[in-house]
């Protein structure tokens, strides 16, 4: 059965544009190669940390909503253990986050 999945992960700021897109198509072929269907993807770029993490203040922000069996989750984690230029991650199950009462903004960059 599949279960709706949201990532937020964030790369190393000092690897180049194009380092950074090969992590972010790692990513999307974790998922989709072991099951998993992607149904939104956002780069949201480059941001400041709220703090410094690791001897850095910035970092670049990725989000992934998907659909998959929880067996992915753990195959991601394994998988960002052992790279080294994703420096952060959070999943959670979609279905634990309760939208009620906020109102969604669009940023600008």
């Amino acid at each position: 059965m599949s279960t709706a999945y949201d990532i937020l992960f964030i790369i190393k700021p000092n690897i180049g544009k194009e380092k950074i897109q090969e992590n972010c198509e790692k990513m999307k072929s974790w998922i989709t190669k072991n099951g998993g269907e992607i149904v939104t993807y956002n780069e949201i770029g480059m941001k400041d940390l709220a703090q410094e993490l690791k001897k850095f203040t910035q970092g670049y922000y990725v989000n992934i909503e998907f659909n998959a069996d929880n067996t992915l989750c753990e195959i991601i984690n394994q998988n960002i253990r052992v790279t080294e230029d994703i420096f952060r991650h959070l999943i959670v199950l979609k279905d634990s986050i309760d939208m009620k009462g906020f109102e969604l903004k669009e940023v600008s960059r």
